[in-house]
């Protein structure tokens, strides 16, 4: 879950799932808007755009930055389904531990550790239990913070390193692809069917991709064959226009087919 700026003075929440090294988009609620973080209203309102799709069953973890550490939000999470939560935090935010109650930061033992406060209550105004990190790996400049209702520390950082492959998604539909930013819309209503356009077109080019990174003598027409430099997307977006500038029929399909692809 992640927000970002789309259109003229509007900011758009969108709920995807992780595929391979993307996002596909869900859901998403558009309003206008600043950068910057929105409401617990509006968060859980994208949530329930998500919640009728998930099939029953389904083990779901739910990822998002630090604008999704307010606890209402948490507290709908908690009540109202049976997701699992790894929500980055604030160096800043109060836990209690034990009866004491001190800043994350002070969690932090150092660079190269990740400690965690089991069964602590988050803010000041005491949600939880939960399970508090300060995850300082070796090659990050400053530690992050964590919190979460995963079982352990070790799976909570697991997930959690897949958060950020929501950017992608992001950088694919604006600079990288569609640039709905530079769009001049200004009603959200009209975003969220740009949205719904683009992203069926994202799905669509995902599948291209897939389809020639399995075929070697398309591959080749656009990309090295030896190695893989390209992502499923843009193998997708490239093909297209190769098919265009040579007057190809062009294959739409938006359904899953042969060997899992592994890049």
């Amino acid at each position: 879950m992640d927000g970002s700026q789309v259109g003229r003075g509007c900011m758009a929440i969108v709920v995807g799932v992780i595929y391979k090294q993307r996002a596909i988009p869900l859901a998403w609620l558009v309003y206008k808007g600043k950068k910057g973080h929105t409401t617990a209203n509006r968060h859980i309102a994208a949530l329930q755009k998500v919640q009728p799709l998930i099939p029953a069953g389904a083990h779901v973890v739910l990822l998002g930055d630090g604008e999704y550490d307010n606890t209402d939000l948490l507290a709908w999470v908690t009540t109202h389904t049976d997701w699992e939560f790894v929500i980055r935090t604030a160096k800043n935010i109060l836990i209690t531990h034990n009866g004491i109650q001190y800043p994350l930061r002070d969690l932090c033992a150092g660079q190269g550790s990740c400690t965690a406060a089991h069964d602590a209550l988050f803010t000041a105004e005491e949600f939880g239990p939960v399970l508090a990190i300060a995850w300082w790996g070796q090659s990050y400049k400053d530690p992050i913070f964590l919190v979460s209702n995963c079982a352990s520390v070790q799976l909570a950082c697991h997930y959690y390193r897949r958060r950020f492959r929501v950017e992608t998604l992001f950088s694919d539909k604006k600079s990288r692809g569609f640039h709905i930013e530079k769009s001049h819309l200004s009603d959200p209503a009209r975003l969220s069917c740009l949205l719904l356009a683009t992203s069926l077109a994202y799905i669509w080019l995902i599948h291209l991709g897939m389809m020639v990174f399995q075929d070697e003598s398309k591959r080749s027409l656009i990309d090295r064959t030896h190695r893989t430099d390209k992502s499923l997307f843009r193998l997708g977006l490239d093909w297209v226009k190769y098919s265009m500038t040579h007057d190809l029929d062009i294959l739409v399909a938006f359904h899953l087919f042969g060997q899992p692809v592994q890049t």
